[in-house]
């Protein structure tokens, strides 16, 4: 963060606003905090904030109202909801409603650092667009469809917030995930691209996260995984909706922790990567016939991105 964030904190238990508001203004943030959902709702609307924290369980409002009246306000503003009552129902119902994160109490201090932080910085491109650095022109279009997702693409780029990009065969997702990438200020970092459909299950998993001499038969020496190779930039995980669906709980857990298990490892590995998925499927229906996690779906589903099938448009690009 290159500039000090102000935070609205919300949490009725005394003693758990008092540390949280103590732990963030440690880390450097300005922090508001306040016992109840109506008075956040009236701070947020006098203030300026860059994230929001707030409990889910609240008497008169809660968090998922908030969150709601919130995004109403200001839908760009990431909101991260925190609740003792951890369950997959209130995570899945959070994140349709936009909220950055869900985080089960009790948390460690730098799950929750490095949560917030994410936020910050998923926060200052909608908040300084002016500042947004436009890259070199690799798509060449006049449609008004595709040139909307040409800016969309730019105001985000750099966001670390997940990108999820559906379109047919063909269209050009790789392609937006590269631009998305080369607008940002991180275009010099590394690109690394992975096609979840072209590796069995076993190997797509060291391809990943990685392993270490020994972890299984053939591995004869230590592996770097793409996570770690993308260290700073971007990570592709093209056609995800392939992936199994043990090896998506495992990749929730890398996006929720920001930190990779290599096959065979002790300890956890910290990282800073930008995450964008493609899918040719239907992803909603994926869901609801249970074949890709909804969770993961949502986690990954922060800024969605629909490219138009080929028939409908018409554009040419210069390079990958």
């Amino acid at each position: 963060m290159n500039a000090i964030s102000n935070i609205l904190l919300v949490e009725d238990e005394f003693e758990e606003r008092s540390v949280l508001s103590d732990t963030l203004s440690q880390w450097g943030f300005n922090v508001t905090a306040v016992d109840d959902g109506f008075k956040g709702l009236a701070k947020f609307k006098e203030n300026d904030y860059s994230v929001v924290i707030s409990d889910l369980k609240m008497p008169n409002m809660d968090g998922i109202e908030l969150l709601s009246k919130i995004k109403e306000q200001k839908s760009d503003i990431p909101v991260i909801l925190v609740s003792g009552y951890g369950t997959v129902e209130f995570a899945v119902e959070a994140m349709k409603l936009g909220a950055f994160d869900f985080m089960v109490k009790p948390f460690l201090p730098n799950a929750m650092e490095a949560v917030v932080k994410r936020a910050a910085a998923a926060a200052s491109p909608f908040q300084n667009r002016k500042d947004l650095k436009s890259p070199e022109i690799s798509i060449i279009t006049k449609n008004s469809k595709i040139m909307h997702l040409l800016d969309l693409a730019r105001s985000i780029a750099d966001s670390k917030a997940p990108v999820f990009i559906q379109g047919e065969s063909g269209t050009g997702k790789e392609l937006f995930a590269r631009f998305i990438h080369n607008a940002s200020g991180g275009k010099n970092r590394p690109f690394v691209a992975v096609n979840c459909a072209a590796l069995p299950d076993g190997l797509l998993e060291s391809e990943l996260f990685g392993h270490e001499k020994g972890a299984f038969t053939g591995a004869v020496g230590k592996k770097i995984g793409k996570f770690e190779l993308a260290e700073g930039g971007t990570i592709l995980l093209d056609e995800i909706s392939e992936m199994n669906i043990n090896l998506q709980a495992k990749l929730l857990r890398v996006l929720q922790e920001s930190a990779v298990d290599r096959v065979g490892g002790r300890e956890p590995i910290p990282i800073n990567v930008r995450v964008i998925a493609t899918t040719n499927q239907e992803i909603e229906t994926t869901v609801k016939a249970d074949k890709f996690r909804a969770d993961l779906y949502y986690r990954l589903n922060v800024i969605p991105v629909k490219i138009p099938p080929l028939r409908a448009v018409s554009y040419t690009h210069l390079r990958a």
